[in-house]
């Protein structure tokens, strides 16, 4: 193998570059070249491959590993030149396929030379023939091509202009209908209605212009087309001024919007009025005669739940605010100014109360309390609303407008509890019931209301609302927890949770939380009678429905209206519908005049085409004529070089081939040579071990016979492990001072372990060396020093099942020879001594 050839085998393995490979990277590669190699085995001979011990291994260890260089290591060196070896063979292998692959391509050249000599040269003969039968053809194609240009062009120029203007005009049409929908529908803006009515005449005036060119161009059909086109966009136009101007007019009637039911301004400013003058100055009746002076029957039905929430509430001036303020948004835009809607209920409180009902400085304690929660920012745009209702002289009326023209959009608002949608009401009735059942002690309150939404099917509703019962049942503090749960659902808005919340220490705190105490009181009460009083109200509320049936002079203008506005409509719909079937008509036209011209353009495509075919067939039949005979010559000249190149490519192959059969053999020569060196190897520590095992062990400089270490064994694991006191003094009782020298270090060692196990394992195999041969199989050190922690722990301890963990871990040859000496310790009775002499028996050359 060439250097670069190794070094891209070593590339193979070093992943990230860095120069090195890893010891299980380079053991992989082991068990690959033998599947027989164990883990621990393949450990013991990438060690001996790591000349420099890092722990790492360098392209020189590898390619000294691939020579057979490696010193002391028989074994190691076998598996690395066989490596080498098979790489080796599979490059000359692949020389010798791409050789033989050559040698048929030639073969393969040679003989498509030779074919194409014979039919160049047959071919040549009609060559000039086939030249002159072309010339004619050409000529022919040049004449129809310019036959189907004229057709062409005669029929493209007319239906251009009648196709645009048909399309353009059709646009306008559809421009018309979409900018009538627009003012049709009363909820636009009025800018949207200005802007479709604009629109609308634009499209109208488009059309008529696209008509008058339709007819310039002499397109009768066209024409007509684009005229009928126009008179649509006219009639459009009209519909939606029409549209527009209703849309606005019936815009303008609008204010806000109560229990889902658009208001008329001029209904909401009457019942605010009416509101305050039966509940605020006690003028009895007054909202009877509203309802009965004829307004919208679903409008009275709208009003008539809030009516009843006034009449059976203890503080009727906080109601009727709390219930004005409910139609705005959270936060609502006064004077240019958004200020929370809390902020605003109390406002209309104290309004009411000062001019109203003549409560001086009513506003001015309200004021000051905005200014100690530093919200002094708010006072302006306030004010200014108080000086308009100051300097009215009917203030009632006043009070009205200003409320209207904050622009209260009303409605009730949709809440998501712990991801369930809700309405508001449902909320706020679960949160005055969490209050009457834990503060108010009337219990089975919360049963009731969940009881009436299972019966509604809204059980999701009830699985999102129980949690925050059981904070408020759980709470040391209801009262606080509750006014938390207010907050976070932002049912007080901004204001009311820094009035009970705020962190900081604001004058009046007490004062207010006690107001507050007193607010949620009566709301209680409130409740109570609103739920003994629903009933008879509900009664009162339909005989006064009754009484407004006779007078329904508004409403029936109101559905003469409605009805005017769907004729116009309906007019309008019937004219889209015959603009639509005009313009389908003109799109049938477009359709088969764009056939006739495809036609024509087929045509003269066609006609290029053959001419582009003759003129190119010319060409070739006369380069073929000029080129014929030279060509069969290089014809007969590449055949006679396919040949010779032919018997050089099949003489290199044989080359080739003949050196891949001398590698193989040189490989299979290495392989032998390995095994043979490490078969030495393995006589070598046979011999070393027999003849331990006769003189005894090297300890500490100190010759100590075998018999005497396998005592020694014995006596470490009776009085260390086992804690049999004594044993190892007896046994130096029996032998000479320089043996116990030699000895004593290591039963310190032991002694001084925290697992005595693996210590006297490891004092045991250190005494060996890197590998060992056991019953003719090659072992290495660190499977030995395992093997006798196991021993010890399985047949002394009495720890079954050790030796079998380790065996899972072992090949075949490995567990057949240590096998007979775990049956020798099983069965003797002295286990300590019988593993002390099977173990010294191996023969341990000692350090």
């Amino acid at each position: 193998m060439s250097e670069a050839e190794v070094q891209a085998l070593f590339s193979e393995w070093d992943d990230n570059g860095d120069g090195t490979i890893t010891y299980e990277q380079l053991a992989q590669l082991m068990q690959l070249l033998d599947s027989s190699f164990t883990d621990d085995y393949c450990k013991v001979l990438v060690t001996e491959v790591d000349k420099n011990k890092d722990g790492k291994i360098q392209y020189g260890e590898f390619l000294r590993w691939l020579l057979g260089d490696v010193d002391g290591g028989g074994a190691v060196n076998a598996i690395g030149q066989k490596l080498m070896a098979s790489k080796i063979a599979e490059k000359e292998a692949r020389e010798a396929a791409q050789a033989k692959k050559a040698a048929a391509a030639a073969a393969k050249a040679r003989r498509e030379a030779a074919q194409l000599a014979a039919k160049e040269a047959a071919e040549s003969k009609d060559a000039k023939a086939a030249y002159e039968a072309a010339l004619v053809a050409l000529e022919r194609a040049k004449e129809e091509e310019r036959e189907a240009q004229e057709a062409y062009g005669s029929c493209t120029s007319a239906f251009a202009v009648a196709q645009n203007a048909a399309a353009e005009a059709a646009d306008c049409a559809a421009q018309a209908a979409e900018a009538l929908e627009v003012c049709l529908t009363a909820s636009s803006s009025a800018l949207d209605i200005l802007q479709a009515a604009q629109e609308a005449a634009q499209a109208a005036e488009e059309a008529a212009r696209l008509a008058d060119e339709a007819a310039a161009s002499g397109n009768a059909e066209a024409a007509a087309a684009a005229k009928k086109a126009a008179e649509l966009a006219a009639k459009l136009q009209a519909a939606v001024e029409e549209a527009a101007a209703e849309a606005l007019k019936e815009k303008e009637k609008w204010a806000t919007k109560v229990n889902g039911v658009q208001i008329y301004k001029s209904v909401a400013a009457s019942w605010l009025e009416a509101a305050i003058k039966e509940w605020v100055c006690g003028e009895g009746g007054k909202i009877g005669e509203l309802f009965d002076s004829g307004i919208p029957e679903e409008m009275i039905k709208a009003l008539e739940p809030c009516e009843v929430q006034v009449v059976n509430a203890g503080d009727k001036v906080q109601k009727f605010a709390n219930i004005v303020a409910s139609w705005g948004l959270p936060n609502i835009g006064i004077n240019g100014k958004m200020i929370p809607n809390d902020y605003c209920k109390r406002w209309l409180v104290n309004c009411m109360k000062e001019y109203i009902k003549g409560e001086a400085g009513k506003i001015g304690e309200f004021f000051d309390f905005l200014e100690s929660i530093k919200k002094g920012d708010l006072l302006p745009a306030l004010e200014e609303c108080e000086v308009a209702i100051k300097g009215a002289d009917d203030k009632v009326a006043k009070f009205a407008e200003v409320v209207l023209d904050w622009g209260l959009p009303g409605g009730h608002t949709e809440v998501e509890v712990n991801g369930t949608k809700m309405p508001s009401q449902v909320l706020m009735c679960f949160l005055v019931d969490v209050g009457l059942e834990y503060i108010d002690g009337q219990a089975g309150k919360i049963g009731e209301q969940f009881d009436l939404l299972e019966k509604e099917g809204k059980g999701d509703m009830i699985g999102a609302l129980e949690p925050f019962e059981v904070t408020v049942r759980d709470a040391d503090n209801k009262m606080d927890k509750l006014a938390e749960l207010y907050a976070e659902f932002g049912i007080w808005g901004e204001a009311a949770s820094e009035r009970f919340l705020a962190a900081v220490d604001v004058p009046g705190k007490e004062a207010i939380k006690t107001q507050f105490e007193r607010e949620y009181e009566e709301a209680v009460a409130e409740e109570k009678g609103i739920r003994s009083k629903a009933e008879n109200l509900a009664e009162e509320a339909k005989n006064k429905r009754n009484d407004a049936h006779s007078k329904k002079g508004e409403r029936d203008n109101a559905d003469a209206e409605a009805k005017k506005k769907a004729s116009a409509k309906e007019k309008a719909d019937k004219d889209a519908a015959d603009a639509n079937a005009q313009q389908q008509a003109m799109i049938a036209a477009a359709e088969e005049m764009q056939a006739e011209v495809n036609t024509a353009q087929e045509i003269q495509e066609e006609a290029r085409r053959n001419r582009e075919e003759a003129e190119a067939d010319v060409a070739a039949k006369k380069a073929a004529y000029e080129q014929a005979s030279a060509e069969a010559a290089d014809a007969a000249q590449a055949a006679a070089d396919a040949a010779a190149a032919q018997q050089a490519a099949e003489q290199k192959a044989a080359e080739e081939a003949a050196q891949a059969n001398e590698a193989a053999a040189d490989a299979e020569k290495a392989a032998q040579e390995a095994a043979a060196a490490a078969a030495a190897e393995m006589a070598e520590l046979a011999a070393a071990q027999a003849a331990a095992a006769v003189s005894g062990t090297l300890v500490n400089g100190v010759k100590i016979p075998t018999d005497v270490v396998a005592k020694w064994i014995a006596a470490a694991i009776k009085e260390l492990i086992n804690g049999e006191g004594g044993k190892i003094g007896e046994l130096f009782d029996t032998i000479s001072d320089d043996q116990i020298g030699a000895l004593e270090p290591f039963e310190l060692k032991i002694k001084d372990s925290g697992n005595k196990a693996v210590a006297i394992a490891t004092v045991i195999s250190d005494w060996a060396k890197p590998s060992i041969v056991i019953n003719d199989v090659k072992i290495a050190r660190e499977i030995l020093c395992r093997w006798i922690e196991s021993a010890i722990l399985e047949y002394i301890q009495g720890q079954g099942g050790k030796i079998g963990e380790l065996f899972d871990t072992l090949n075949d040859a490995m567990i057949g020879a240590l096998e007979p000496f775990e049956l020798k310790i099983k069965d003797a009775g002295d286990k300590e001594l019988a593993l002390g002499e099977a173990v010294t028996g191996w023969g341990l050359p000692g350090n």
